[in-house]
């Protein structure tokens, strides 16, 4: 009773510290100077309101992005600090139907419906846990840590559209691990949000359950035919630039120095390092992580739970654009973690269902110290070698098993 009485007591204060966390988060970000334009919407709110106002073909113009911020929020801005729209266009309608002139209204309703779909991520994974056998108390306890995971606050709170890409690369793990191929296969087209991440978790596939590749193109190929319908050719030539701004990963707000991946490392590291050797250094480390997933597929014997656990970690460290917010890509790592580890008898039900929540608070703590970056990147060293971990952990309880048998 006593052990109930304390892990129940652990979670309210673990739930309490970062709901208040995140509030405050929230009130200072409305009374700082710029207030809600300080944050990422601001990009979101300007390619919405050019569509609004007939320049949809032209939301990826850089020049008439920069006129609209210098004129809308009435500062100066160096043209090379611009922070420009450089996401597929997949949300563009609802960006357009939610903003308004009140830019802060306009912020909230976009939040809100960030958070409708971080409820249908959060669905899946209660739903993919009881069909594993969890119990619906430990599994409403998970879910809740998943929701309340600082990566995936931080994505609304700065106004990304992580939201989407974490719902998309649900609906690829539940229809992987349920065997709906077509599921996985159109979950992975949602995640073109991030074209390099989607690629690079698409073309394994290529190796084993095929099928899920074929609904992969199909899925993607409808979405690039209602991007090339809503932009026209103009459009799609201008957001390409846009992506080769992006890919070469210097300029334009992109900052490789505070990302948290392979390249955020080298830039850290090599502060005066050339920027074209550092780019394609990235690029080739990229396309190494593919043909080495490519590789485990092909000699895996099935797609489960460890392979999940590979192949999303090694996407989020390779990607060469990457920022904390795209860090919740992880949490479906921390799920097949989770699974795998009450499954094979290592983790206790008891522990593996606080890992979420107990995870998020860690992070925040890191984000707030010293411990900024080697926080997630701890969790991801922690991850990518979760199997090598499990298999000993497995070992060393069966010897145990095996020394009280055989104990007089």
């Amino acid at each position: 009773m006593r052990r109930v009485r304390l892990s129940l007591i652990l979670v309210f204060v673990a739930v309490a510290f970062l709901l208040t966390w995140y509030t405050l988060m929230w009130i200072g970000l409305a009374e700082e100077r710029g207030g809600y334009s300080s944050t990422d919407f601001r990009v979101f709110y300007t390619a919405g309101r050019l569509a609004q106002s007939g320049h949809l073909s032209d939301i990826y113009n850089l020049n008439l992005q920069y006129n609209f911020q210098v004129n809308y929020f009435g500062v100066t801005i160096n043209p090379s600090d611009l922070l420009t729209f450089n996401h597929p266009p997949l949300l563009i309608p609802i960006q357009a139907l939610l903003f308004s002139e009140a830019f802060a209204a306009s912020y909230w309703r976009w939040v809100i419906f960030l958070i409708l779909l971080l409820v249908c991520s959060s669905i899946l994974v209660g739903r993919l846990l009881l069909l594993r056998g969890w119990e619906k108390p430990a599994t409403a306890l998970a879910v809740m840590g998943w929701a309340l995971s600082y990566p995936v606050f931080l994505s609304v709170f700065k106004g990304q559209d992580t939201a989407l890409l974490l719902l998309g690369a649900m609906v690829w793990m539940y229809g992987l691990l349920t065997d709906q191929d077509w599921l996985a296969g159109l979950g992975l087209a949602l995640t073109t949000v991030r074209p390099q991440i989607a690629l690079a978790m698409a073309i394994p596939f290529l190796f084993k359950r095929r099928k899920i590749w074929w609904w992969f193109c199909a899925g993607a190929i409808l979405l690039v035919v209602y991007s090339v319908a809503m932009l026209g050719w103009r459009g799609v030539e201008e957001f390409m630039q846009v992506m080769l701004v992006s890919a070469r990963g210097d300029g334009y707000g992109i900052s490789p120095a505070t990302m948290f991946n392979f390249i955020g490392v080298v830039t850290r590291i090599f502060p005066d390092a050339n920027a074209n050797i550092v780019s394609i250094s990235v690029w080739i480390f990229f396309i190494l992580v593919i043909l080495l997933l490519s590789f485990t597929w092909w000699k895996s014997k099935k797609i489960g739970t460890w392979q999940i656990i590979l192949m999303v970690t090694l996407c989020v460290f390779a990607a060469p654009h990457l920022h904390y917010h795209d860090l919740s890509l992880l949490l479906l790592a921390m799920v097949g973690m989770m699974v795998d580890g009450v499954e094979r008898g290592i983790l206790p039900l008891k522990a593996a269902r606080l890992i979420p929540l107990s995870l998020s608070v860690l992070l925040v703590l890191a984000d707030v110290t010293a411990l900024r970056f080697w926080g997630p990147y701890l969790l991801m060293l922690l991850l990518l070698t979760w199997p090598w971990w499990s298999t000993r952990l497995r070992i060393s309880s069966k010897k145990k098993l095996m020394d009280k048998v055989q104990s007089p």
